[in-house]
């Protein structure tokens, strides 16, 4: 765990951009980072593919 902008967040754990997000529509998916001391928001994923995972 983690602290990210006063919020404590679990880092290297992927998750959805959920509806509502800042991000949401552009990517599909955030993961916390922690680089160099500090805690970083890396979003990825092409919100319009379909996962075949998700099926």
């Amino acid at each position: 765990m983690a602290e990210w902008r006063g919020m404590k967040v679990k880092l290297n754990s992927p998750s959805r951009i959920q509806k509502g997000e800042p991000g949401y529509g552009r990517k599909k998916f955030k993961v916390f980072v922690s680089s160099n001391g500090k805690v970083k928001k890396v979003m990825f994923g092409d919100p319009n593919m379909e996962n075949c995972a998700e099926n």
